[in-house]
């Protein structure tokens, strides 16, 4: 699943980088989108190296801008991993966001039920080429390294200065 939102550009991108990922024609892609963007509608279209549905997170800060859980005054901001003040409200409304699409995913698509992970990336998260075939043999990999695991982090995971590593959930 890909949460989009504004951000054309950067789809298009990871789209371009999506069209390349070995096996992909065996997957689908849902394409859950958290505004009311046409650029972002136009590109979902366009897609023709695999199977898409496209979904629209009806209780989106971006579509109920006033009320909940758009932008409510005195929300403090949070700090990120560097100390940097961030907005609540966005982080807010992104948790929300995949937990809505997860449930709404898993409730509605049939075919989605009995598939054997799921990803969740977001409109900017730009994939190689061998991003499925990795994702398959972590996921085969899992029951016999940590049988407790319920998911994979693809992406790198800050260590410290010098190191990053791919890992599984526990």
């Amino acid at each position: 699943m890909i949460r989009v939102a504004k951000k054309a550009r950067y789809f298009e991108a990871a789209l371009n980088r999506w069209r390349k990922v070995k096996d992909i024609s065996k997957t689908i892609l849902i394409i859950s989108h958290d505004a009311l963007d046409p650029a972002m509608f136009n590109l979902v279209d366009k897609i023709d190296f695999c199977q898409t549905k496209q979904i629209i997170h009806r209780y989106s800060g971006n579509i109920l801008i006033d009320h909940h859980p758009g932008d409510e005054p005195g929300i403090p901001p949070v700090q990120d991993q560097y100390g940097n003040p961030r907005p609540a409200i966005p982080l807010v409304n992104m948790k929300h966001h995949f937990w809505w699409a997860l449930n709404f995913i898993f409730d509605s698509f049939k075919e989605i039920q009995d598939a054997d992970y799921i990803t969740l990336m977001e409109e900017d998260h730009l994939v190689t080429e061998d991003f499925y075939l990795t994702m398959k043999f972590l996921a085969g990999l899992q029951p016999e390294i940590c049988s407790d695991c319920f998911g994979i982090n693809m992406a790198s995971v800050f260590i410290s200065d010098t190191l990053t590593l791919t890992r599984l959930i526990p």
